[in-house]
């Protein structure tokens, strides 16, 4: 998707809110609630819906919302994929930051407010800003989930506020911000990547902000920019969290593929390489049945499995 520079002075608002949505009627209503009790002014930003081929009564939301709110925008995208979503929403986007929050998702009422503090007042200027993202279960969270799997929940619950440096330090899609320049000179999200209907690909936000860094640009993580988030009883599952793995440790790999421009020998060399690591340093005992609690042992599984994933998806690539 080609995108256009916006212009100076282009738009008396400083920040876009864009919410990407798909057949999430019954959470979208929620979300743009939580943008209409935000602390900065409705004049101070727009909100951007873009409805990713819905087929639920996403539109009749919209317009609902429309009728009380004149910040609104709606427009429709029916190639399928978030990251199309997402490309949409930056070309239909001419103020200078650009947010987004997810469908189904929480923003707390000083959101919208932090994230154009962080544009605005800190000095380097990140090109990305995120913060906590808080889980609302709604089912009671299983007892062999280990903390360290709460990421593949969107959950991120740091301490503090800091920069990120964008090559091992990352925000998460529920709630990120841009320049929306820096999202321009990179080319966007990559749609050979991010969610496709029920494919659970992903990716696609790390591998934008691993070209951030490359640009040397910052990030920064605000803890008072928060928003929570729901965790549907669907994804606590077991078999949820082993096929949400295997698209992550593809995705992994295609990332890498990508940034190291790995070909023939050398992709072949790297899977060798990361399977021999797994062997030699994985711990692979942690697994073992009597070894350690549940959420360990199920944690240790997870973790080798991610390895394996992402080896097979570095073999497997075209």
């Amino acid at each position: 998707m080609r995108f256009r520079a916006a212009a100076p002075g282009s738009s008396p608002t400083p920040i876009t809110v864009a919410v990407c949505t798909h057949n999430r009627a019954r959470y979208l209503d929620q979300a743009l609630q939580s943008l209409w009790a935000q602390t900065a002014p409705s004049s101070t930003f727009e909100v951007l819906v873009v409805d990713n081929a819905s087929t639920d009564d996403t539109p009749g939301v919209v317009e609902r919302a429309r009728a009380a709110q004149p910040n609104i925008r709606y427009v429709r995208e029916d190639e399928l994929g978030l990251s199309n979503a997402r490309n949409r929403a930056i070309a239909e986007t001419h103020t200078p930051f650009i947010a987004f929050l997810d469908d189904d998702a929480i923003a707390e009422p000083p959101w919208v407010e932090r994230l154009v503090h962080c544009f605005s007042a800190l000095s380097p200027r990140p090109a990305a800003v995120g913060g906590p993202i808080h889980p609302i279960w709604e089912a009671p969270r299983p007892p062999w989930l280990p903390d360290s799997l709460l990421g593949y929940l969107t959950v991120l619950e740091r301490r503090g506020s800091s920069h990120l440096d964008l090559s091992k330090q990352f925000i998460f899609g529920a709630n990120m911000a841009f320049d929306r320049q820096a999202l321009v000179d990179v080319g966007g999200f990559s749609t050979a990547l991010g969610r496709i209907g029920d494919r659970l690909l992903s990716g696609e936000e790390m591998l934008l902000l691993r070209q951030l860094h490359a640009r040397g640009a910052c990030g920064y993580y605000d803890e008072q920019a928060s928003v929570h988030h729901h965790v549907a009883a669907a994804r606590l599952t077991k078999e949820w969290f082993y096929r949400r793995i295997y698209w992550d440790g593809m995705s992994t790999a295609l990332i890498n593929i990508e940034l190291q421009r790995l070909h023939g020998m050398r992709r072949a060399a790297t899977a060798l390489r990361d399977l021999r690591s797994l062997v030699v340093r994985g711990r692979l005992w942690q697994m073992l049945p009597g070894v350690g609690d549940q959420s360990s042992r199920f944690g240790a599984r997870c973790r080798t499995l991610a390895a394996l994933c992402r080896t097979l998806g570095y073999l497997r690539a075209g």
